[in-house]
This record gives C-alpha cells, structure tokens and sequence, in this order.
C-alpha cells in the first residue's frame, strides 16, 4: 500500500503516513464520514484557525514569538492568515457590487445637498476602494511593517518578523471587521459605511495591544513609541504631500483628471 499523496509505501497498519502525515483513507467516500471529516478539521476545539483566532486575542506572543522562533504546525500560518482575512474582503466587496451598491449611503460632511461632482468623486472613490481592498492590504503590510522595523529597531526582530507581526495583526483584524459588517451589509445597507469607522480604531487598539505583548514594553516604554511612530507618519505624510505637489507643479499629475467625465458624472 502506497501513500496516495507522497506515494511512499506504507504498512497496512499504517493510519497516517510517517512521511507527509497525511490521514490513510481506505473507506469510500459517503456523506456520513464526509460530514465527520468535516466536523474533525473545521469544528473541534483544536481546529488550527479557530485556535489561532483565539490566542491572538489572548496571548498573541504565544502565535506571533512562537511562529519566529520555529513553531509552525500549532498555529496557521501567517500567509494562510492574511489569504483568509483577503478572500473574507474579497466576498464582502463582491456581494456590494454585485447586489448592495445602490443601498449602501455614503457619509456626508458639512452641506446635505453636495454637488454632483463631489457625489461622482466619492462614489467612484468608494467603488475603487470597494474593488481593490487586497491590493491596498497587500501593499500596506511592507510599510507597516517598515515602520514597526524603525520604531523597535532596538528589539530582538529583523525586518521580515516584523513582516510576519503584521500580517497576523492585520489579518485578525480584518477577519473580526469582517463578521462585524457581513451582518450589517444583510440587515441594514445604508449604515454599512459606518464599519469602516469601526475598523481603524479596533486596529490601533489591537495593534498596540500586540506591541506591547510581544515586545513586553512597559506604559512608558509603549508612549514613547507612539510618540516615535506618530512622528514617523507625520514625516511620511509631508513627504507624500511634498512629492505629490511637485507631480502636479511640474505637470505630471492634472488634477482635473480626478473628477470624472461629464457622462460618468450624468450616469450617477
């Protein structure tokens, strides 16, 4: 009997393979045992995500230090992680375009009565960011992580820990996000635009709340990073803006190119 994944050969006795640990299945295929395989891999108490979802809100040290130094088969991986909480993002954006996009209201601030020009700008805005949300995430967890890698540059990790640090602290974020709006965009479309309020806050919270785990900083310690980190941002915020008014000084970017064509603009 050979192993049907690694092809090995294996003892008849043999219920897992020694080589790939794969589970030997000798039974046919019936709903019965495919509804107990089901059960055993995504219900029981030791199911990989549901586990590693829990000690990241209780001891994330314990997935995010273990994962560094070695630890790879208790918890999910933080890739795998990051490619749940995007196929979560990706179902959310799919059914607002696909089904909720004339019922979700987007904010308004000062005057009720906007232009139409405003209205067309945040509604292809909210499209764009409805559309691309992996992309952003994805590009997002390299400056983060810079930015984490600077902060605690006197810390015991390397850039790509600090890569794998916010990969889980992203990904768990956004998969709680993600059960908060998925009953809000069923129940009440309009107020789904208020999550995304929700989702920056929780993330700073949680973000500080692994920090300070991780990296076992004190209260002093954790307030002169933030002072740190808040001066980094501002410094990179001046310098996007300082880069963006030079594209538009010297004619690289127009403007005028940001609002969108009269007939988009009739057909909002």
């Amino acid at each position: 009997m050979n192993c049907k994944n690694c092809e090995i050969e294996l003892a008849q006795t043999n219920g897992y393979c020694h080589k790939c640990g794969a589970r030997i299945i000798k039974n046919r295929l019936t709903f019965k045992n495919l509804m107990t395989q089901l059960g055993e891999e995504f219900l029981n108490y030791d199911n990989k995500i549901l586990k590693t979802i829990k000690h990241l809100f209780t001891k994330p040290e314990a997935v995010i230090d273990g994962y560094v130094k070695g630890i790879r088969k208790k918890y999910v991986n933080p890739v795998s992680f990051f490619t749940i909480s995007l196929t979560l993002s990706g179902f959310i954006g799919f059914l607002i375009s696909s089904y909720f996009r004339e019922a979700i209201t987007l904010p308004t601030f000062g005057e009720v009565n906007q232009n139409e020009d405003v209205i067309a700008v945040q509604n292809s805005t909210f499209d764009f960011i409805s559309n691309y949300t992996s992309l952003f995430a994805s590009l997002s967890i390299p400056f983060t992580a810079l930015l984490s890698f600077l902060i605690f540059f006197n810390k015991k990790y390397n850039l790509t820990e600090h890569v794998i640090l916010n990969l889980y602290a992203y990904s768990l974020v956004s998969i709680i996000t993600f059960f908060i709006s998925f009953p809000v965009l069923l129940i009440a479309p309009g107020y789904y635009t208020l999550t995304g309020f929700i989702s920056l806050p929780l993330y700073l919270i949680y973000y500080s709340y692994v920090l300070i785990e991780v990296f076992n900083l004190s209260f002093s310690q954790f307030i002169l990073k933030s002072l740190l980190f808040g001066g980094i941002v501002l410094f990179f915020m001046i310098l996007s803006g300082f880069i963006t008014f030079l594209l538009i000084k010297s004619g690289v970017i127009d403007p005028a190119q940001l609002v969108p064509p009269p007939e988009v603009i009739n057909n909002n």
